[in-house]
C-alpha cells in the first residue's frame, strides 16, 4: 500500500469512493493511478510537509491533511469540487489561497501557528473557517468571502475586536479564551446571532452598536462586576453569565426576549426581581428563588385581574345608578329620581305621574 515511492493506489478497489490512509507514516502524496471515483480521502496523522495535487481524482470533494508537518498550502492542481479542506494540526504560519478550488466552503484551520488572516483569492464559497489555537493577534476582514457565516477564533491572542470589512452573513463567531478587556461592536455583522465571549478578562458590558439580531452571548468566565443592559438587542433570548464576579443583578432594559441566563458562581447573596422580563423560563444558579418569584408574581397576576374586575363591575354600577338617579330621562324613557323628586317639589307635576 505505501512504498518507497509512495502510495501505490493499485492496492484500492478502481471504484472506490473513500479511502483511509491515516497513520501510515507518508512522507510525499502521488496520485498516479488514484480511484477516478475517490470523493474522499483521510491523509491525517503522517508526516507530509508538502501537498502535491498532480492527478488528483476530479471528484475529489473532501480531504484530510490533519495532524501533519505542511508549513504552506499549495493549491496548485487541487480538484475543482473539492469542498472541505481539514488542514488543521500543522506548522502553517500564514494562508496562501493562490488557485484554491472556488466551491470550497468549510477549511479548517484549528491548532496551526497563524499570526493574521490572509483572505486574498479566498473561495467565494467559503462559509466556515475554523481558526482557533493559533497565534492570530489581530482580525482582519479586508478581501473575506461574503458568504462567510461561521468563524472560530477560540484561543487566539486577541486583545480587542475589529470588525471592519467583516462579512455581513456571519452568524455565528467564536472569540473565547484570548485577552479581551472590552467589547466593540462597531461595523459588527448585522446577522450576527450568537458570539461567545466567555475566558476573557472583560469588566463590563458594552452593548452600542450590537448587532439587533442577536438572540445568544456567553459572557461567562469573565471579570464583570455587575451588567449593564443599555441598548442591549431586543431579540437577545439567551446570556450566560457564570462565573463571574457578579454581586448585585441589574434588570433595568433588560431585553424583552430574554428566556434564559445563567447567574451560576457568582458573588450574589440575593437577587432583586425588580424589572425581571415576563419572558423569563430559566435563571441557572438560582432555580429554586427564581420559582418562588414566579409564584408569588402568578399570585399578584391573579389578585391584580380580580381586583381589575371588580373594580370595572363597580364602576359600572356606580355609573348606572348616577344615572338613574341624575338623568332628566332615563333609557326606559322615564325621567331620573331627582328631577322627579325637584319637579314634584315645584309642582310641575302631580304625585300621579310618579
Amino acid at each position: 500500500m505505501i512504498t518507497e515511492k509512495g502510495i501505490d493506489w493499485s492496492k484500492f478497489p478502481k471504484d472506490a469512493t473513500f479511502v483511509d490512509l491515516s497513520y501510515k507514516r507518508i512522507t510525499e502524496i502521488n496520485w498516479e493511478n488514484a480511484p477516478p471515483q475517490l470523493t474522499r480521502v483521510n491523509l491525517s496523522s503522517n508526516q507530509i510537509k508538502y501537498i502535491n495535487w498532480i492527478n488528483a481524482p476530479q471528484q475529489l470533494t473532501e480531504v484530510n491533511l490533519s495532524r501533519n508537518r505542511i508549513t504552506h498550502m499549495n493549491w496548485v492542481n487541487a480538484p475543482k469540487k473539492l469542498t472541505i479542506a481539514n488542514l488543521s494540526n500543522n506548522s502553517i504560519t500564514s494562508m496562501n489561497w493562490d488557485y484554491s478550488p472556488q466551491q470550497l466552503t468549510t477549511v479548517q484551520l484549528f491548532c496551526n501557528r497563524l499570526t493574521e488572516m490572509n483572505w486574498v483569492n479566498a473561495p467565494p464559497q467559503l462559509t466556515m473557517v475554523l481558526l482557533n489555537n493559533n497565534r492570530i493577534t489581530e482580525m482582519k476582514w479586508n478581501n473575506a468571502p461574503q458568504k462567510l457565516t461561521i468563524v472560530n477564533l477560540n484561543s487566539n491572542s486577541l486583545t480587542q475586536m475589529n470588525w471592519d470589512s467583516s462579512p455581513p452573513n456571519l452568524i455565528v463567531v467564536h472569540l473565547n479564551s484570548n485577552g479581551l478587556t472590552h467589547i466593540n461592536w462597531n461595523h459588527a455583522p448585522p446577522n450576527l446571532t450568537r458570539i461567545y465571549l466567555n475566558d476573557n478578562s472583560l469588566t463590563s458590558m458594552n452593548w452600542v452598536n450590537a448587532p439587533q439580531q442577536l438572540t445568544e452571548v456567553d459572557l461567562s468566565y469573565n471579570l464583570l462586576t455587575s451588567i449593564n443592559w443599555d441598548s442591549s438587542p431586543q431579540q437577545l433570548a439567551k446570556v450566560q453569565l457564570n462565573s463571574n464576579e457578579i454581586t448585585d443583578m441589574n434588570w433595568v432594559n433588560a431585553p424583552p426576549n430574554l428566556t434564559g441566563i445563567n447567574l451560576d458562581y457568582n458573588l450574589l447573596t440575593s437577587i432583586n426581581w425588580k424589572n425581571v422580563p415576563y419572558t423569563l423560563e430559566r435563571v441557572s444558579g438560582y432555580e429554586e428563588e427564581f420559582k418562588e418569584y414566579k409564584s408569588a408574581r402568578r399570585i399578584q397576576r391573579a389578585y391584580l385581574r380580580h381586583y381589575t374586575r371588580r373594580k370595572a363591575a363597580a364602576t359600572k354600577i356606580v355609573n348606572g345608578c348616577h344615572a338613574w338617579v341624575w338623568k332628566p330621562k332615563c333609557k326606559d324613557g322615564t325621567i331620573g329620581i331627582r328631577p322627579r323628586l325637584d319637579t314634584l317639589e315645584l309642582g310641575l307635576i302631580s304625585c300621579v305621574e310618579i
